[in-house]
């Protein structure tokens, strides 16, 4: 004998309907639009959720690089109250953010280390962050090797080092 068609056997059948419409055809089209993870799904047991492939987020790696530093234009040695501009910049890097307080390094002792002003021209060609140097004593000046991460974008940020000898 038939089952008796019941308001409730109705709508356990149009979800059903909807479910296997959803992950038919609109689940895999909007996974490939947005990359999320695609949905395994178990038959057996209605009340179990299909479990999820999880993908590891993706992250850009800018290569960084201080202007000038490869091919000498920093001098590999600067005099004690001489002033020089240090220019930290990405290859091929169009972006606006972060902001370059971002990027701004603790300050090392004996020296006046400023940020400088980068116009939106300088951060549309790769600029990340411009200081201003002013050696005070004379030494070594080391701006380590530093690793920052902002949104999904990680900045590996190389090591900066300076001769700094006596203005006598």
């Amino acid at each position: 004998m038939p089952k008796k068609i019941t308001q409730d056997r109705i709508i356990n059948m149009k979800k059903y309907y909807l479910t296997f419409l959803f992950l038919t055809f609109l689940f895999p089209y909007l996974s490939a639009q947005s990359n999320l993870p695609m949905a395994t799904v178990i038959t057996g047991n209605e009340n179990q959720p299909a479990p999820v492939q999880k993908t590891e987020p993706s992250f850009l790696t800018p290569r960084l690089y201080w202007e000038g530093a490869s091919r000498a234009r920093i001098a590999q040695q600067v005099k004690t109250g001489e002033r020089i501009t240090l220019v930290l910049r990405a290859a091929g890097w169009k972006d606006q953010s972060p902001p370059s307080s971002f990027f701004m390094p603790e300050v090392p002792r004996d020296v006046i280390l400023a940020a400088a002003p980068v116009s939106a021209e300088e951060r549309f060609n790769g600029i990340l962050i411009k200081f201003t140097l002013i050696a005070i004593k004379e030494g070594e000046f080391i701006l380590p090797a530093r690793t920052l991460q902002h949104e999904n974008i990680i900045f590996n940020i190389p090591e900066l080092k300076i001769k700094i000898i006596s203005l006598l």
